[in-house]
């Protein structure tokens, strides 16, 4: 056997090229659902803080836990709810609209679960085309059912990015 073969490093260099390329791929991919995630999150604390502001004059005037050790102040759970709506509906995360799953308040603690639906920055090639196959050869289905076909497709390019934010009323 020959100890120096012309070639054999072609092989080696296309391995760590392939390798390399896919590294890069799926590191882009994780850096912007992990900022579009932070983007949610801040935007929803943003949010549930101005809505956490709204008094409870009832309850604060009468001084309904004023035997307790760590008094807070109470929050109008039905004004913060609306604001909180308003705000959010009036917001966007990288050009997505924000929908909320679950907004709890008890009076001292608003809490929100949020998502929003986020497409992948670097789209796989062989995906969509295995997507418009399948759409273009099932032509009996209707536009909401292919939708939702796509949507549970292990390979979609979109992804749904779910924050749960709370925040506590201040301290007397």
């Amino acid at each position: 056997m020959k100890p120096n073969v012309p070639g054999s490093l072609l092989i080696f260099n296309l391995a760590i090229f392939l390798i390399l390329f896919s590294l890069t791929f799926i590191c882009m991919n994780l850096v912007s659902v992990y900022s579009a995630k932070r983007e949610l999150i801040a935007t929803t604390e943003a949010a549930l803080s101005s809505s956490s502001q709204h008094l409870d004059s009832l309850s604060y005037y009468l001084g309904l836990n004023r035997f307790q050790n760590n008094k807070k102040v109470p929050i109008n759970c039905d004004i913060a709810r609306v604001d909180f709506y308003r705000k959010i509906q009036s917001s966007s995360v990288k050009g997505k609209a924000i929908s909320i799953n679950n907004f709890r308040c008890d009076g001292y603690f608003l809490e929100t679960q949020v998502e929003i639906l986020a497409a992948m920055p670097m789209a796989i090639p062989f995906v969509s085309a295995i997507q418009s196959q399948s759409s273009s050869q099932s032509k009996n289905f209707t536009t909401i059912e292919n939708k939702s076909k796509n949507k549970d497709s292990v390979l979609s390019n979109e992804i749904t990015i779910r924050a749960t934010v709370g925040v506590t009323s201040p301290y007397r």
